[in-house]
């Protein structure tokens, strides 16, 4: 439903990759991401002989990552011939942007043991203390814009398209929710890697995505579902809610939109908002009150001011009465002493 209009393979630009450094791949607060991962067993061309690194290759992890827009890059570690692996190899997705399938093709869903849970996100920003043995790769185009929390990677809902829409092209996810939101009796949206947008109404069911054997990496791996969230809740998310929680695990299939459990560091969130808009509230109400003071002050000033002036006027009329009567030496009054004779 997604794919119309994709442009065929081989008319692709060619994925670039950069080597980011020996060592496991980190995000930017040095936290692990989560893999699809890659034993040496499944992959020949880790096994080398000693010192010949130079033919230690993953290029099944370069065809996966090439057809996942999610896929951050990736990472292997070689091996000599008849010793023990225990490096890591895989393809690396930021939190919540690994497809909700199970692993395809010769990849699997199961870390190696000892391997710690992580939820790294973003970009492969650097990488750990690491051998000479261990690669770690970031695709130079990756996704940089990550759906925030109540979306799944790689499913979607079915009928797939809300009776009296069709689908458009968006710019983003985000694109695509916004239209879930000013759409009425939309529940759910659809985002695919070809920029097509689809809204679901009420009595659909989820579907993971599921890719025919010839093609292992299909787009619908890709595609990014989430169910129409109000404002408050989107609000809550940007101040501290959990990012991939729906309110009973996954989406629901139910007749009605649902809201994502914002737990306890969305309350935390919701809290700050609070306090934020109650603070905005008395700053402006103080602001007020000042200019409102400040305005009264200027009319007593200006009072003031009006006041003396009519006082000043008062008593020049007053002078300028009591010296007309007054005469000088001569007897002559002022008023009539005439000005230039002797």
């Amino acid at each position: 439903a997604g794919a119309a209009g994709v442009a065929s393979a081989a008319s692709a630009p060619p994925v670039e990759y950069t080597l980011v450094g020996h060592g496991s791949c980190l995000d930017a607060k040095g936290s692990g991401f989560e893999m699809w991962y890659l034993g040496v067993d499944q992959a020949k061309s880790l096994r080398v002989k000693e010192g010949d690194l130079a033919s230690c290759a993953c290029p099944e992890c370069v065809e996966a990552c090439d057809k996942l827009e999610g896929c951050q890059g990736y990472t292997y570690s070689c091996c000599q011939e008849g010793q023990e692996c225990a490096g890591t190899s895989g393809i690396v997705f930021s939190h919540g942007m690994r497809p909700d399938t199970a692993a395809p093709g010769v990849f699997s869903l199961e870390p190696p043991a000892g391997s710690e849970a992580v939820a790294g996100k973003g970009a492969i920003a650097k990488v750990s203390n690491g051998t000479a043995q261990q690669f770690c790769y970031r695709k130079v185009a990756a996704v940089a814009d990550f759906p925030s929390g109540g979306t799944l990677v790689g499913a979607f809902y079915q009928p797939h398209t809300m009776e009296g829409t069709t689908r458009s092209i968006e710019a983003s996810w985000r694109t695509c929710e916004g239209r879930c939101v000013s759409t009425e009796n939309c529940v759910s949206w659809s985002y695919w890697p070809d920029h097509g947008c689809h809204l679901q109404g009420t009595g659909t069911k989820l579907v993971r995505a599921a890719c025919p054997e010839d093609d292992p990496y299909c787009e619908a791996l890709g595609v990014i579902t989430g169910r129409r969230r109000s404002l408050l809740h989107r609000a809550a998310i940007a101040l501290g809610g959990d990012p991939d929680d729906f309110e009973d695990g996954d989406p629901k299939e139910d007749d009605g939109p649902q809201f994502i459990n914002v737990g306890q560091s969305g309350a935390r969130g919701l809290l700050l908002l609070v306090l934020l808009l109650v603070v905005a509230a008395l700053v402006l109400y103080l602001y007020m009150q000042a200019d409102y003071a400040k305005h009264r002050k200027k009319k007593r000033l200006m009072k003031r001011s009006a006041e003396r002036r009519r006082q000043r006027q008062g008593s020049s009329a007053s002078e300028g009465s009591e010296g007309g009567s007054e005469s000088d030496s001569e007897g002559f009054p002022l008023s009539h002493k005439k000005v230039g004779h002797p």
